[in-house]
């Protein structure tokens, strides 16, 4: 009869360090925890990065537009009547300006608009309508003499200068420019 010999197996010193302490664990989770806390605070620092930028962006573009509004309007004055080229614009003050429903160019007084812009059919409006909807931006437009502050008559004045500022949450754009009693049709080449 045979009798087995138990064999007794040890644990050398390279299969012990194969083994995983709890110290090792815990130092692999706060690797993990802090690089996604990392992760996740750049992805929100992005999205607010890349929202403020939109709203600054859309700012310029609608207080350029403010400025390319003005010069249609002086357009359309100076084919109708020379003499009064400013027309609703011709005296100092804050003005909303913007086409309306008919399509049309229309100045108001910055005593009947506050400047609150609405967006209709992907058109910025002051009209407020069923079908508008409101937005984070406001639209003001001053008009002042060029060279005197104090004049609130604009008649006669050969250079008028325009300010389209647009207010947002985050801040202000204010665009300047030089306005003159020049057309293009009516220039001397």
């Amino acid at each position: 009869m045979k009798v087995n010999k138990l064999k007794l197996i040890s644990l050398g010193k390279s299969q012990l360090s194969e083994a995983v302490s709890l110290p090792e664990i815990l130092i692999a989770l706060f690797i993990i925890v802090v690089s996604l806390v990392t992760f996740l605070t750049l992805a929100t620092t992005q999205l607010r990065t890349l929202k403020f930028a939109k709203e600054k962006f859309m700012a310029n573009i609608l207080a350029l537009e403010g400025l390319e509004l003005i010069q249609a309007y002086r357009n359309q004055r100076l084919t109708q009547d020379l003499t009064n080229w400013l027309g609703d614009l011709s005296k100092k003050g804050d003005y909303c300006i913007f086409i309306n429903e008919n399509n049309t160019l229309q100045v108001i007084g910055r005593d009947i608009c506050d400047g609150k812009l609405y967006l209709s059919n992907g058109v910025y409006t002051h009209e407020r309508s069923s079908l508008s909807v409101p937005t984070l931006y406001k639209r003001i437009i001053s008009v002042r003499d060029n060279f005197d502050e104090n004049k609130t008559d604009l008649r006669n004045s050969k250079f008028v200068r325009v300010i389209s500022k647009v207010s947002y949450p985050a801040g202000e754009i204010n665009l300047e420019m030089i306005l003159t009693k020049w057309h293009p049709l009516f220039s001397e080449d």
